[in-house]
């Protein structure tokens, strides 16, 4: 999400009341130069325990609040992850149909996916 969208200051707070005060996991899927592409999973989550697929950034997708750059990341990245990115994919649906966070007036992203 673009520092600039309306909805920017609403995801920062989400993800310091998700995050703040946890000690949490950052998973680095790839590395791309100084670029890390990370997820970040809560130990103390039962879901996470069992669901490999299952973190914060998922989390903030289905609530509307971050989005997937697939024009950004890497090609490597995308095939080498694809439970990962089905998940978010899914997650994403669900919250344009739902009309949560920045979908609340409806889908903002040019290619629907």
């Amino acid at each position: 999400m673009s520092n600039k969208s309306e909805y920017y200051e609403d995801a920062v707070q989400r993800f310091r009341t998700i995050c703040e005060g946890r000690k949490l996991i950052a998973v680095i899927d790839y590395k791309e130069g100084p670029l890390l592409h990370l997820r970040l999973i809560d130990p103390s989550d039962p879901v996470s325990s069992t669901d490999p697929d299952s973190s914060i950034n998922a989390d903030l997708v289905r609530e509307g609040f971050a989005t997937v750059d697939k024009k950004g990341t890497p090609g490597k990245y995308l095939q080498s992850h694809p439970s990962i990115l089905t998940r978010l994919a899914e997650n994403l649906r669900l919250a344009k149909r739902e009309r949560l966070g920045q979908f609340e007036l409806g889908d903002v992203e040019e290619d629907d996916d």
